[in-house]
């Protein structure tokens, strides 16, 4: 079986065994308009099974109610992690993070409960429990993160329980 077809929807139904209807496809023919996938490939993947849908890109599945935008967290635990910079236990209060919102690399905004205000980056997730995945944080709306040891202390005063951190924060 051959899983390399671009554009050919008849082709790829033939190869899996799936029925293709051609007239309403045709109404979909021609090159998309921005570029990248046409309209013929975008119909044959909304036809075929989803796990095609990889094979095609350009093409983007993001569900109604999906995560992203803003969230906030309150600490519900900070330790110091010799050799690796402070861990913050976050808990997450309201929104839907996205685990790329969270991901090593990635801004989020510390608050102190007298206002004070720090953007960090975060360094690393703890090792402990398994990596960070979108269903972990929707399951335990939990989270561990690893802040480099200067950044976990606004105006010199380190972050504590009942802090809170928000984002995404943008690096402007």
């Amino acid at each position: 079986m051959r899983w390399g077809f671009s554009s050919d929807p008849a082709g790829a139904s033939r190869a899996l065994g799936i029925p293709f209807d051609a007239p309403r496809a045709r109404r979909y023919r021609g090159a998309s308009p921005r570029g990248g996938v046409s309209g013929a490939a975008r119909e044959a993947a909304r036809l075929l099974n989803p796990l095609l849908r990889v094979a095609m890109p350009g093409l983007k599945t993001r569900r109604e109610g999906s995560p992203g935008g803003p969230f906030r967290f309150r600490v519900s635990d900070a330790l110091r992690v010799p050799l690796r910079g402070h861990l913050l236990r976050l808990r997450l209060l309201d929104g839907q993070p996205s685990a790329k919102d969270l991901k090593p690399g990635s801004l989020v905004r510390i608050e102190g409960p007298d206002g004070q205000l720090r953007d960090v980056r975060v360094k690393s997730h703890a090792a402990m429990g398994g990596g960070l995945t979108q269903q972990r944080l929707d399951r335990e709306r939990e989270v561990d993160l690893v802040v480099a040891e200067g950044d976990a202390e606004v105006d010199g005063v380190p972050v504590r329980i009942g802090w809170h951190v928000a984002g995404p924060a943008s690096s402007e």
